[in-house]
């Protein structure tokens, strides 16, 4: 299901794009290929940045930190309404799916955060935290937060 709700919002985002250098999207007379790509074949983010400042990324290869737990970033997607949300390593994508409002310090809250979050959809407003997904147990347990 997590998987099928971040390809939509990147079905979304490529249809909402007007003018993306490297993109193309099938019209008449314009045939996407299957090499034909939204993005970068060497290790960047894809971002949507609206009036300069950037509010969607779908994050590339990499590692982020977050309350102690170091894991990889690659695929996870970050929609916030605080484009410095982006500026730094640590204020990139938490979750595969990271929907971030405003933060009084420009930091999203990483209190509370725990390993098996990853692969779940987090919110962040106001040094706030919400988690709604899987939490592995054990082999094959897994349980919905």
């Amino acid at each position: 299901m997590f998987q099928k709700i971040k390809y939509l919002l990147c079905l979304s985002v490529i249809l909402l794009t007007t003018q993306v250098a490297e993109a193309q999207w099938q019209t008449g007379g314009n045939f996407v290929g299957p090499t034909d790509v939204l993005g970068s074949n060497n290790s960047e983010p894809v971002s949507m940045i609206t009036d300069g400042d950037p509010h969607l990324r779908l994050m590339d290869n990499g590692n982020i930190t977050v309350n102690t737990y170091t894991y990889n970033r690659n695929g996870f997607l970050g929609l916030s309404q605080d484009p410095t949300f982006f500026n730094l390593g640590l204020q990139s994508p938490f979750t595969q799916l990271h929907l971030n409002g405003n933060n009084p310090n420009g930091f999203p809250e990483q209190l509370g955060f725990r390993d098996w979050m990853r692969y779940g959809i987090l919110f962040t407003h106001n040094q706030d935290m919400m988690y709604v997904g899987p939490r592995r147990i054990g082999d094959d347990v897994t349980d919905g937060v």
